[in-house]
């Protein structure tokens, strides 16, 4: 009898497991991707935050369950909707009130790339823009790096589309932030983070804003071999676009040439190339090599180490 009784517990258990799977595997329908999104509109426009996040959620639940109904809610104009609301709570935001709805909304655009011109324009107004930076500082927090994570992807795409999007964003302190966060992160969000600094030296007001923060040689220096082979390549592409970007030997640029010498970038430079990488990443390290070569009675001798004792950060 006891038997039998597990045996009927166990195929209940594989016949709930099998249901549970089946719905799951459902795919989402144009009525309730329209019903989801017609809600958001409309809290967003009556200032509803908590409705609208409540929308936003079941929104990410949808498009995190399958890639066919991310496709279908990309397609259906979700990142319009997203980033208009996004805007609209961006102008009412007082003191972070509606962070949380705003991070919601992030997280569901990051998974909606490639995002068209109108859902572009919406997040790089003033008062959006205003809005991803807050979450960019606010996020580093215990507990919120997905909002991090999800600003960083923003961030991208609007430096990636505008030049002047850059501008904006490097007029609001981008730079010294992402080095901040770069000191001390994880693998994945040094990886994120990577990305959108070498984007941004991408801009002439990128590298000139990178170049005058004592941060920038020693963090990057340091992110060459600690990290992964993804960080390796972006942290070698971003000093090369500091220190070889330009034909002329500017001051600022020779100044970023000694600080990698005594940061020890030429030691592992030359490791780079021994142990081996992409062809892209090959070429820009040996160039980098040839002109520090240049320097090293200037730059002092090489060190194995990172301390960043001493080093004044930006805020």
């Amino acid at each position: 009898m006891a038997t039998l009784a597990r045996s009927q517990r166990s195929t209940v258990k594989t016949s709930l497991k099998g249901k549970m799977n089946t719905s799951a595997s459902i795919p989402v329908t144009p009525m309730k991707v329209e019903e989801l999104l017609s809600g958001i509109a409309l809290a967003s426009r009556r200032g509803d935050q908590y409705r609208c996040g409540e929308l936003v959620a079941e929104m990410k639940r949808l498009v995190k369950e399958s890639q066919r109904n991310r496709q279908y809610i990309t397609e259906a104009g979700t990142g319009r909707v997203l980033s208009s609301s996004f805007e609209l709570f961006s102008r009412t935001s007082v003191e972070n009130s509606n962070n949380f709805v705003l991070e919601e909304i992030l997280s569901v655009l990051s998974c909606l790339f490639p995002l068209d011109e109108e859902a572009l324009r919406c997040l790089s107004s003033p008062e959006s823009m205003n809005s991803i930076i807050s979450i960019l500082k606010s996020g580093r927090l215990s507990g919120r790096l997905n909002a991090v994570k999800a600003s960083l992807a923003i961030i991208f795409h609007l430096i990636s589309s505008n030049e002047k999007n850059a501008i904006r964003f490097v007029e609001m302190n981008l730079v010294s932030m992402l080095l901040e966060i770069l000191v001390d992160s994880e693998k994945s969000m040094c990886e994120r983070v990577l990305v959108v600094l070498d984007g941004v030296l991408s801009y002439e007001s990128g590298m000139e804003n990178a170049r005058l923060n004592a941060l920038v040689m020693p963090v990057l220096v340091k992110k060459m071999f600690r990290v992964s082979e993804m960080a390796t390549e972006l942290a070698v592409s971003a000093l090369w676009k500091l220190c070889c970007k330009k034909e002329e030997e500017d001051g600022k640029r020779v100044k970023c040439l000694i600080e990698c010498l005594q940061f020890g970038a030429f030691q592992k430079l030359l490791l780079l190339l021994q142990v081996g990488c992409s062809e892209r990443t090959k070429e820009k390290a040996t160039e980098l090599l040839r002109l520090l070569n240049g320097y090293r009675a200037k730059g002092g001798e090489c060190i194995d180490s990172m301390d960043f004792k001493g080093i004044k950060r930006a805020f």
